[in-house]
């Protein structure tokens, strides 16, 4: 008797649980939403949204078991899927002016600079005309004008033949005075313009003869007794120095006695 009321009483307690389960079994939900991830999170990962019965979520091979993601769904996750906000854009000249590149500049693009100025743009920049002593072309200076008072001799003009009765413009002239004496204008390229170069003991050839200075004097244009000299010397040579282009007149006179080279 004892027995049957045992097995009585267990079949209760089983029945009790049983009915216990049940209320709780009629309130399962028959569907789950659930957030899927297809792929890797960091592939980037697709992100699906799905709605399924309770097998397919629990069930063998399902997405869950004991609430936990099965392999395979590792980031599956429950309730609609959030989906990440997008990267931001990377930044652009427009977003970020740090980034633009700086206008070109004349030291960056030779093209934009401006062109130099030339004596054409700027007249200011044009060198000066050269003068007839740069370019060692000056015109003698003209006779002077004729006049009654009586004129001071000078060398070498003491009634000497003047340069405009040369038939060779610049080549040295004699003068009709005793002794061999010539003049000639001091022009660069004319003979006597190098004529300062015959320093005492200089051997130099004159009219296919060859000479050697043994004196050598800067005189005053008055000095034409220098003249008187000439006889006692082979050459004498004469020739202006100091060309003053305000008053147009010469300030000295060189004078050359040489004798034949031995």
């Amino acid at each position: 008797m004892n027995k049957i009321v045992v097995i009585l009483a267990l079949s209760a307690a089983i029945i009790g649980a049983v009915v216990a389960v049940s209320p709780a079994a009629a309130t399962q939900p028959e569907t789950f939403t659930i957030c899927h991830v297809a792929g890797l999170a960091s592939d980037p990962a697709n992100y699906i949204t799905l709605t399924l019965p309770y097998p397919a979520v629990y069930g063998p091979g399902g997405h869950f078991k004991n609430g936990t993601p099965q392999a395979g769904h590792d980031n599956d996750s429950f309730g609609p899927c959030v989906t990440p906000p997008p990267p931001p854009p990377d930044p652009t000249c427009e977003t970020d002016p740090s980034l633009c590149p700086p206008d070109p500049t004349c030291e960056t693009d030779p093209s934009l600079c401006p062109p130099a100025p030339t004596c054409e743009t700027d007249p200011e920049l044009c060198p000066p005309d050269p003068t007839c002593e740069e370019l060692q072309n000056c015109e003698p200076p003209p006779p002077p004008p004729p006049s009654n008072e009586p004129e001071e001799p000078e060398l070498p003009k003491a009634g000497f033949t003047s340069q405009y009765e040369i038939t060779e413009l610049g080549a040295p002239w004699q003068l009709t005075v005793p002794g061999n004496v010539w003049a000639g204008h001091n022009q660069t390229d004319w003979p006597a313009g190098q004529w300062w170069t015959l320093w005492i003991g200089k051997e130099f050839l004159f009219n296919g003869q060859w000479y050697t200075t043994v004196e050598y004097i800067i005189a005053d244009p008055t000095e034409v007794e220098l003249i008187g000299r000439a006889v006692d010397y082979d050459l004498m040579l004469i020739t202006c120095r100091g060309y003053d282009p305000v008053t147009n007149t010469w300030a000295q006179r060189l004078v050359i006695f040489a004798e034949l080279s031995q």
